[in-house]
């Protein structure tokens, strides 16, 4: 889990100011990482909205309305022409659509590898730490032996003391 501060509140690029005010933590706010390792074989970090997601979990969907409300604006938004143009664009759209197509999972099965420079299929996925501190483990009260044992080192100690003490003591 890694806290994040506020988001700036200039778009990024490539990002109209309404899409950016829509989408921006005006808050700090956490999001939970995992590393990814891509069928390349490089690792790169992944963010996970749920917290609470495991591997075995497997992805979530979204709503086919929101699914519809997201293919227009995409469209709308690459007809345009408003957009900046990046070389990328047509990978990048072909896995825009790609993902539209199976649901918008989340996690996605698909990463982008930034040493191959390319959308790899996710082979696996590592947690590399607790995302929520780790819970303590309940004491157990000590068992009567153990409070006898207790008892009798205290006793001892006791003794101890009292013979250097007597040791150290001279006789007028």
């Amino acid at each position: 889990m890694r806290e994040l501060p506020p988001d700036p509140e200039e778009p990024q690029p490539g990002l109209d100011p309404e899409t950016w005010a829509k989408i921006r933590h005006t808050e700090p706010h956490s999001s939970a990482f995992w590393t990814v390792r891509p069928s390349c074989g490089h690792f790169t970090d992944s963010v996970i909205t749920d917290v609470e997601w495991k591997p075995e979990d497997g992805p979530k969907f979204v709503t086919k309305k929101r699914l519809a409300e997201m293919r227009r604006d995409f469209n709308e938004h690459w007809e345009s022409g408003d957009a900046p143009q990046w070389p990328e664009d047509g990978p990048r759209r072909d896995h825009f659509r790609k993902m539209l197509d199976l649901g918008w999972p989340r996690p996605e099965p698909e990463e982008d590898c930034f040493a191959c420079t390319g959308a790899m299929r996710s082979a696996g996925y590592q947690r590399i730490g607790w995302l929520v501190p780790r819970p303590k483990p309940p004491s157990l009260p000590p068992t009567e032996r153990e409070l006898t044992e207790r008892q009798l080192a205290k006793a001892e100690a006791e003794v101890q003391r009292l013979r250097r003490r007597l040791e150290g003591a001279q006789r007028p």
